[in-house]
């Protein structure tokens, strides 16, 4: 089985600035009257904090093992961030969206890693079969149990797997990775939280926060009645060509039953006293990092 190796990001803050009237956002509505109209003029777009760009997707791998399309024009799997893929969120377990393109993927594990003191926080494996083999398309993963600390920097990684046979998953060779970093909002934006009655009005007050988990997780609510700013807020991180993909929705942690005991031996060796254990000398890494298309 592919263990994931710890890799570095700085622990520094990271400096997030950009001035509000560039979100192109109205005002909240003064009474829930207006507010049909303030749908209709809200243009959700997510500001670009100018900070490191590690990849948010694997781009074209020279070899797949879950025969992940590729081609011109062709975007492989890639995480719904901003552009400096830093996922900005309120929340201790926040989402992760995730396109995955046409392939025999069928599952994912997301690890997520504290940047202070490199130990894995979290670990778990996804049943992506709700996506069809043969289509493209957008999924929401819940990372219930995270357990983000407020005003702490974390390393997560997305490895897609293949062809789970006795429960062993069969890891393909690239991966997807990025930050989380847990804020919280002033005092003024909390309040107007509290006053805010639909998803789109709570996404403009998280967005002009620069809190991108929520801010994306509400659009995304929202697209059913107001498709164009799903759109609008793709088109601000340069995910445009994501932006009319399908949404096949949320897909439930892998259960114990499908991937085996074989699978729950195996996480036996992610043990910090393993020899194979990440952050040991010489842990088991089969996956290396792709260098991405934006």
């Amino acid at each position: 089985m592919m263990l994931l190796q710890k890799w570095g990001f700085a622990t520094g803050a990271i400096a997030l600035l950009m001035s509000p009237a560039l979100f192109g956002f109205t005002n909240l509505p003064a009474s829930p009257q207006s507010s049909s109209r303030i749908e209709q003029l809200i243009s959700l777009r997510f500001p670009s904090s100018g900070g490191s760009r590690p990849a948010r997707t694997t781009g074209a791998a020279s070899r797949s093992e879950c025969n992940i399309e590729k081609g011109k024009g062709i975007s492989s799997v890639t995480a719904l961030m901003p552009i400096d893929n830093i996922g900005t969120t309120v929340a201790a377990d926040p989402n992760l969206f995730v396109y995955i393109p046409k392939s025999k993927i069928e599952g994912g594990e997301v690890s997520i890693i504290d940047v202070a003191t490199q130990q894995e926080v979290y670990l778990e494996r996804f049943d992506l079969s709700n996506k069809p083999v043969d289509a493209r398309g957008i999924v929401k993963l819940s990372l219930n149990g995270a357990k983000l600390e407020p005003n702490k920097t974390y390393h997560w990684t997305f490895t897609p797997f293949c062809d789970v046979t006795n429960g062993i998953p069969g890891y393909d060779q690239t991966f997807v990775e990025g930050q989380f970093q847990r804020t919280s909002l002033s005092t003024a934006d909390s309040e107007q939280l509290q006053e805010a009655s639909t998803p789109l009005q709570r996404a403009e007050i998280y967005a002009r926060a620069k809190v991108w988990n929520e801010t994306l997780t509400l659009v995304r609510e929202a697209s059913k009645t107001t498709p164009q700013e799903w759109q609008t807020l793709l088109e601000s991180v340069q995910l445009e060509d994501l932006a009319r993909a399908p949404y096949f929705g949320e897909s439930p942690v892998l259960s114990e039953e499908k991937m085996g005991a074989e699978a729950s031996e195996l996480d036996s060796m992610r043990s910090p006293d393993s020899p194979n254990a990440p952050n040991a000398p010489n842990a088991i890494n089969s996956s290396t990092p792709i260098e991405g298309l934006w």
